[in-house]
């Protein structure tokens, strides 16, 4: 059994039975190995059959059975169940779960970008399968969309152990080979020493592209390592800009450079992400503070237009009330002035508004100035009522522009 060579095509196997399940079509297939769709003998139900290429060493066959021991031994609701492991005509093969959906992969391929509460549904179930394992001191060092299958009422399912290794081992042994899928690949698992928070940074990578719809870091292998070793990545806000700033720093701290700097556990970080979602807060961007200025200007000038229009109305009305109870003209006049400086200026004192109070003043200062000069009420008026209506379109005009949905 060291020496693996069956070397016909994949497809020969279909119609054929390994251990009790039939093979009726093939899923998929990887460089590792092949799964086919099975069917039981006897009962009829389906399930997934793995079966190992040819061609492979005896190296492969080890992490064949491992995959099979470890899966085995793992009882949780999102990790893929292991139904029967065999040897039939020296082709090992590993019978498991059938997921009639497939893998993320497939229903979400690479360059699209999924909504942020799907995203923050899919990481929540893949993290509980990871805590699990990892509770077990168990890291799985291969997350990546194209191992996890959709089940069953949108249960996602985590997949393929066949790099997996225990944690204590891995710190036993030091600097180990190297393994896994570079783009998903925490620093320290590329240095050879993986750990528990390895699997929380290649989760927080799946989680990044599932957001922008590409990877932290791409290009040649070279880019991608320097990336991952040495290299902050994009910030997500400059694809998705309407991401909430809080889901960025979540996801961003998942990606740190050391385990320490990450979250505690990979619990931690699905429900920091949940959180997140659940009570976004954005930064507004430069443009967005511009118009937030300008509206509060133009709000500003409504105020003081409507002050000077609500004046010049009032005025006169309570002029004419006051000259029918006889008051004379002299007497009326100078209350009329008194009324046009101080009812703007005390109603814009009073409501604190700094802007309309000096658009008020200017008016006032102007037309009293003219009053002055010519030693006339009634040239204080004139001004007073011109000056009052260059401003009221103008805010008019501003107000009418400011009711503009923003971004437009």
């Amino acid at each position: 059994m060291n020496n693996l060579q069956f070397s016909q095509p994949t497809t020969y196997l279909i119609g054929k039975y390994l251990g009790n399940y039939r093979l009726v079509k093939r899923l998929g297939q990887g460089g590792f190995a092949t799964v086919y769709l099975g069917e039981h003998r006897y009962l009829g139900t389906r399930a997934a059959v793995k079966v190992l290429n040819s061609q492979l060493a005896y190296y492969e066959l080890g992490r064949f059975m491992r995959e099979a021991r470890i899966t085995a031994h793992l009882s949780h609701k999102h990790i893929i169940r292991v139904l029967d492991f065999g040897i039939e005509d020296d082709i090992p093969f590993l019978v498991i779960e059938y997921a009639p959906y497939h893998t993320l992969l497939d229903l979400h391929p690479k360059g699209y970008r999924l909504p942020l509460a799907t995203v923050v549904f899919y990481a929540a179930q893949i993290a509980d399968a990871l805590q699990y394992i990892h509770d077990k001191g168990i890291i799985h060092q291969d997350v990546k969309p194209e191992n996890m299958l959709l089940g069953k009422e949108q249960c996602v399912l985590l997949s393929d152990f066949g790099i997996s290794i225990t944690a204590h081992k891995a710190r036993a042994r030091g600097r180990r080979e190297v393994v896994g899928t570079l783009p998903y690949m925490a620093p320290e698992q590329l240095d050879g020493q993986p750990c528990l928070a390895s699997d929380q940074y290649a989760l927080a990578v799946v989680v990044y592209e599932w957001l922008t719809g590409r990877l932290p870091f791409e290009g040649s292998i070279g880019a991608i390592v320097n990336g991952h070793l040495y290299y902050a990545p994009p910030s997500l806000r400059n694809f998705v800009p309407t991401l909430p700033l809080g889901v960025e720093r979540v996801v961003l701290k998942a990606l740190a450079k050391t385990p320490e700097e990450r979250f505690g556990s990979v619990r931690e970080f699905a429900e920091a992400l949940e959180q997140a979602y659940r009570q976004p807060t954005t930064q507004p961007s430069q443009s967005q503070v511009k118009r937030s200025k300008r509206r509060k200007q133009r709000s500003h000038l409504r105020g003081a237009s409507g002050l000077l229009g609500a004046s010049l109305v009032i005025g006169p009305a309570l002029g004419l009330i006051l000259r029918a109870f006889g008051l004379e003209l002299e007497v009326l006049q100078a209350l009329l002035v008194l009324f046009f400086i101080a009812f703007p200026l005390v109603v814009a004192f009073i409501r604190r508004n700094g802007v309309a109070f000096l658009c008020a003043s200017i008016v006032i200062a102007i037309s009293t100035l003219c009053g002055l000069i010519s030693h006339l009420a009634s040239v204080f008026f004139w001004v007073y009522a011109i000056a009052s209506f260059l401003i009221i379109p103008v805010a008019l005009h501003l107000g009418i522009r400011d009711e503009q949905p923003y971004g437009c």
